[in-house]
């Protein structure tokens, strides 16, 4: 059984409820395993909140300073990888101008693309 859909969870913690009577023996086991899994979810759920929170922010910075910004860019910018976007958010703070920007979305896209 996977849990794809938040609105599967009830379902899916029901039927596992249910066969903990029958696995007495490995109940502790069971849910700690349940216990897990929901920490790696709300853990995985902070991360990209995280990542998506600190993406929206270089995409605005990013638009309000330089008009020449395309959504291309703004894609480009959503794609980054976490070592880019620390890249990224260096230059900026640094204010490199714009050509410098774009080159390092460029880069990053490219080296993307071509793995």
């Amino acid at each position: 059984m996977a849990v794809t859909q938040p609105e599967d969870e009830p379902e899916i913690r029901h039927s596992l409820l249910s066969l903990k009577a029958e696995f007495e023996p490995v109940k502790e086991s069971v849910m700690t395993l349940l216990e897990h899994l929901e920490q790696r979810g709300e853990q995985r759920g902070k991360e990209a909140g995280l990542r998506e929170g600190r993406v929206q922010t270089l995409v605005r910075l990013l638009s309000a300073a330089n008009p020449e910004f395309t959504e291309s860019d703004a894609v480009k910018v959503r794609e980054l990888p976490d070592k880019a976007l620390d890249k990224l958010t260096d230059a900026i703070a640094l204010h490199r101008p714009w050509k410098e920007l774009r080159k390092l979305l460029r880069e990053t896209s490219k080296r993307r693309n071509s793995s």
